[in-house]
């Protein structure tokens, strides 16, 4: 019998990536403005740290490892291909913290972002999909934005994704630009939560 391929694993089934500048046609921006969009995630509940959930749910994406967001396999792919079109920058990072900790505990949290640089054509068997990366910046949830109405709106508690205006954009990278950038603590959290 087969072993089961871990989350990691998974991600190196298929390594040919064709990439695309966001100057292509297909996503012809004149410049990305200073607009961002949210994007919701599983928070690991045996990490104190804003890392995808690789345990219960065996979660690939956000694939910080490659600061990318539908690198290993398609994930709302409509927020995706519309964030690649539009002249947005920023893909906010979103999860509802599982840690056992009062002050977090299941509430929703901007915990970073991923820049849009690029966009990437994924494979893997005959099904194609679309990946962004670009630079990218996690904070712990001590300097993470909590959700709230004005940015989130009225469904704040809900959503799963949602456009944000230069004002509502412009308040959350104030707030996560107070915080150190844990990107590399949070690569290796994930390794170890995965080799556990």
């Amino acid at each position: 019998m087969a072993c089961k391929k871990t989350p990691v694993d998974l991600c190196r089934v298929d390594s040919r990536r064709r990439w695309r500048s966001l100057e292509d046609p297909i996503f012809r921006i004149p410049g990305a403005d200073k607009r961002g969009r949210l994007h919701f995630f599983y928070h690991c509940a045996k990490s104190r740290l804003p890392v995808r959930d690789v345990i219960a749910k065996r979660k690939t994406e956000p694939h910080i490892e490659k600061c990318a967001e539908n690198y290993c396999q398609e994930c709302m792919q409509k927020n995706i291909v519309g964030f690649l079109k539009s002249e947005e920058k920023y893909l906010f990072l979103f999860t509802r913290c599982k840690w056992r900790d009062p002050r977090f505990q299941n509430q929703r949290f901007i915990v970073g972002y991923i820049r849009k640089d690029r966009a990437l054509l994924c494979k893997r068997h005959s099904k194609l999909w679309w990946c962004v990366q670009g630079v990218t910046k996690l904070v712990s949830f001590e300097n993470a934005y909590l959700l709230d109405r004005y940015v989130g709106g009225p469904f704040y508690k809900v959503i799963r994704f949602k456009l944000l205006n230069e004002d509502q954009t412009a308040k959350v990278l104030e707030k996560l630009g107070d915080g150190r950038n844990i990107l590399g603590k949070c690569k290796a959290e994930i390794e170890r939560l995965v080799n556990r």
